[in-house]
This record gives C-alpha cells, sequence and structure tokens, in this order.
C-alpha cells in the first residue's frame, strides 16, 4: 500500500507515513514501529499544511477528525515514538471564538520556542492556542 505522503525523520531514521487519514511510522526494513492511538487527520488527501513535527522529530502535531463524531476538528499531540495522545486541544463548549478557529483550519504551525500553536482557516483566520 503506497503512502500518499511521507516525512524522512533523519534524527531516528523512520519515515512517517500518511494514507487514508491515518498516520503510521516506519523503519527502514519496512517494518510498521508505531501507529497512533488517536491521530485520524482531518483531510483525507493528507495535507501537510496541517501537520507540524517537531525539531527534535519526537512530536507531531496535526489537525484531526475528533474521535467523538463532532462536525469540528481538534488539534492533536502524539508521540512519534510511541503513538501515545499526549495533549488534544477542542472547542469549548459555547465557545465561537474557538470553535471559529478549528473550523477549516488549512495550516498549522508551532513555535516551539514560545509553546504557541497557530492555526489558519479558508477564511483567513489565524488563532494562537497558548497556555
Amino acid at each position: 500500500m503506497t503512502p500518499s505522503a511521507f516525512i524522512f525523520l533523519y534524527e531516528n531514521q523512520l519515515f512517517l507515513t500518511f494514507r487514508h487519514r491515518n498516520v503510521a511510522v516506519w523503519n527502514f526494513r519496512g517494518e510498521k514501529v508505531t501507529t497512533f492511538e488517536d491521530h485520524t487527520l482531518w483531510h483525507p488527501d493528507c495535507n501537510t499544511n496541517n501537520i507540524y513535527i517537531t525539531s527534535q522529530q519526537d512530536l507531531i502535531i496535526s489537525y484531526c477528525k475528533q474521535s467523538d463524531g463532532s462536525e469540528l476538528g481538534s488539534i492533536n499531540v502524539s508521540s512519534i515514538l510511541n503513538g501515545g495522545s499526549l495533549a488534544r486541544i477542542r472547542a469549548r463548549p459555547g465557545n465561537m471564538k474557538e470553535r471559529m478557529a478549528l473550523e477549516d483550519v488549512t495550516a498549522l504551525f508551532y513555535n516551539e520556542e514560545r509553546n504557541e500553536i497557530y492555526t489558519g482557516n479558508k477564511d483567513g483566520k489565524v488563532h494562537i492556542w497558548t497556555n
């Protein structure tokens, strides 16, 4: 099965592959070494504008579908090495600003120095997610 896209993780000598909203990690022997417990991408065609890999290549941050079937996406943070879900950003009930920020996300960036996630949507709005 050919992936629709892949990213070579040179620090870990692994490949991160994307196929039909799914993410997996493979080694050079063609063995799947990681599957993700809660990391189903929002876009079926693997839009890598919505995916960020940290400089240490240990985390993946992506715009994902929510497991509860919500019409809104979420920002999911997962460990690349073990597939564990570390964090998830969802719109809080009744918070229209957050709902609008998580609709039709077309770009995602993580500022590692400031620990902030930036998202942009198809309406041209940018949202900063911070602690």
